[in-house]
């Protein structure tokens, strides 16, 4: 997995080094193409691990590839934040398709009434998405990814120990609760 994310930093960073110097983005306007500056940077809302959990998510764009970004939100178990890089694939068009790799909270478990199983996880995440730009207000779009944690070893311990608790009413089933890979949306604002 570390090379996966070896791979995916040199593929962001080479978009930055070859990206276009005229910040422009694609929108329809009355069913035409045009072209407008792109604002330097957005602050979305939405749902998922580049969200915080259920938060924010403020993106600088130094390139129209590639931007940096800082998230926060309320995680389940507690205040989850994120930073990371998001590279942008044919930045021009109004669907994007997006790469991305994040630092921070990437999984949680929260156990109601028993001490000591509620708790946030943090490692590296890798992401695919796709942004889809608004044909009525430039510079919106709404953000849409597939979310791949690598989760820390004691997260699956962790769960395997609340399983085994007899003190802990199961109401879903755990193994739902790990999933490989999560989902992300959310609708940013350029500013």
């Amino acid at each position: 997995m570390k090379s996966v994310v070896a791979i995916l930093f040199i593929f962001i960073s080479g978009q930055a080094c070859f990206a276009q110097y005229n910040r422009v983005h694609y929108y329809r306007h009355k069913g035409k193409a045009s072209v407008q500056d792109e604002s330097k940077s957005n602050v979305g809302f939405g749902y998922g691990y580049d969200y915080g959990g259920l938060g924010a998510r403020y993106t600088f764009l130094p390139t129209p590839t590639v931007g940096a970004f800082v998230c926060g939100g309320f995680a389940v178990a507690g205040f989850g934040w994120n930073v990371g890089v998001q590279g942008r694939l044919n930045p021009n068009n109004k669907i994007v398709p997006t790469l991305g790799a994040m630092y921070g909270v990437n999984g949680a478990i929260y156990v109601e009434g028993v001490n000591g199983y509620s708790k946030l996880y943090y490692g590296p995440s890798v992401s695919l998405g796709v942004m889809w730009r608004s044909t009525v207000n430039e510079g919106n779009f709404w953000n849409f990814e597939v979310v791949v944690p690598i989760r820390p070893s004691n997260y699956n311990s962790d769960i395997d120990a609340v399983k085994k608790n007899p003190q802990v009413k199961l109401y879903t089933d755990m193994y739902k609760l790990s999933l490989p890979i999560s989902i992300s949306v959310g609708y940013h604002f350029g500013s």
